[in-house]
């Protein structure tokens, strides 16, 4: 009752405070919201990455709408949105301002603030950007707002807490995320992460339904973040191709010391015919076979455990071509360039030591663009077994891992 009831509130307030823009759409145009999860060590970024955003914002056509919620670290801030108008008078609208702190890592309040932007800003499709810290899949001894058991997944948005004068740091589960985007009015023409190793197979099988296209890199992105300024203008390209391609082309060309950002894109609507080509190729050549890892491309290393190798996000891609026959791959190759429809790869990228380029060279053969975890032995010994964590995500059954013993 007291979780409905705060529900309920929360509803009202939006009502309460909001500023009534629907007629200024008019039903066309694309409203892109981006959910800016600062409460964290990336807090002095949000602003950096504010003010690229207002560059980009002048390109704006007239029916198109910039959305900016903004969670910051700052006990003397409350969260808020802004609407970036692409006026030089006044680039920055302030369209809502929240009485009280929360998790911005709690789902339910990203499902009503989602929500209320759809309803304030209606148009005809809508895109979403991720901006903070992700790991993928990945599962952590931690908890978030809706769990209480320890190792769950620690996918996006960490938030620390401080400004609710909190020690607990807590992080959103991607089923979560998925349930609170599949509750929205609308599903998106894109989601963009500007967050590292989001581009999972897993992460995408289980968001396939609230989004056409996931654009995101399986590897780390610079801690700057994307180059807004560039980018804003072509998440609002109408054509679908020219927008993700030129998304994916900008973001790539950014990077420090010379390095560029691994990014792909993937079409949802081709996951399930991934899945069940892979399921086949999995249940048909690598049944009963000891995995060759050796030179694989890799995008995560996780050094804080007890096994320092703990190479956990290798190339989907890669690894297929290494650990099947050539028929069966070529084959199993077409339904994946079906659904990973763009793709910008990179000799190295920025990483904070988890990966060891010595270990791979880049090509156009073995880069796939997206990562998937491969059940294996040594999982079994390392502080987390991987190999049962995995079975909570969609992808374990549906790509078939169960069904050869894993």
């Amino acid at each position: 009752m007291k979780y409905l009831l705060t529900t309920i509130l929360a509803v009202l307030a939006f009502t309460a405070c909001s500023h009534d823009n629907s007629s200024e759409s008019n039903g066309q145009g694309r409203t892109v919201i981006v959910y800016m999860a600062a409460e964290n060590n990336l807090s002095s970024i949000a602003q950096v990455n504010i003010n690229d955003m207002i560059i980009g914002a002048k390109k704006l056509g007239s029916k198109d709408r910039l959305l900016v919620f903004v969670d910051r670290q700052n006990p003397q801030e409350k969260p808020f949105i802004i609407r970036l108008t692409g006026n030089a008078k006044q680039p920055v609208d302030t369209v809502y301002q929240f009485n009280n702190d929360f998790y911005s890592s709690d789902s339910e309040e990203m499902k009503q603030i989602l929500g209320w932007c759809m309803k304030e800003y209606p148009n005809d499709s809508y895109g979403l950007v991720l901006w903070g810290h992700a790991d993928g899949w990945l599962f952590h001894n931690t908890t978030t707002p809706k769990a209480s058991t320890p190792s769950i997944k620690k996918a996006f948005g960490q938030d620390s807490g401080k400004d609710l004068n909190k020690e607990e740091t807590k992080w959103m589960e991607i089923t979560e995320m998925r349930d609170a985007l599949a509750a929205l009015p609308h599903t998106f023409k894109f989601i963009f992460a500007d967050c590292c190793a989001f581009q999972n197979v897993e992460v995408a099988y289980e968001l396939r339904n609230t989004t056409d296209y996931i654009i995101a890199s399986p590897a780390e992105i610079p801690g700057a973040g994307a180059p807004y300024a560039n980018i804003i203008p072509a998440m609002f390209n109408k054509t679908d191709a020219t927008m993700y391609q030129q998304i994916c082309d900008r973001y790539n060309e950014t990077g420090g010391t010379g390095n560029r950002v691994p990014i792909s894109t993937v079409n949802t609507a081709k996951l399930s015919d991934l899945a069940s080509a892979t399921h086949d190729i999995i249940s048909n050549e690598l049944n009963g076979k000891t995995f060759n890892m050796d030179g694989l491309v890799y995008y995560y290393n996780n050094v804080n455990y007890v096994y320092r190798a703990e190479r956990i996000m290798y190339d989907m891609m890669d690894f297929l071509r290494q650990n099947t026959g050539n028929e069966a791959y070529l084959k199993w190759r077409q339904t994946y360039d079906a659904a990973v429809v763009y793709k910008k790869k990179s000799s190295k990228w920025d990483t904070n030591g988890l990966v060891d380029f010595d270990d791979f060279t880049v090509t156009d053969d073995n880069f796939g663009g997206m990562s998937m975890f491969v059940p294996l032995n040594r999982y079994n010994s390392t502080q987390k077994n991987y190999n049962e964590l995995i079975k909570q995500m969609e992808w374990y059954n549906a790509a078939g891992w169960s069904s050869i013993g894993w």
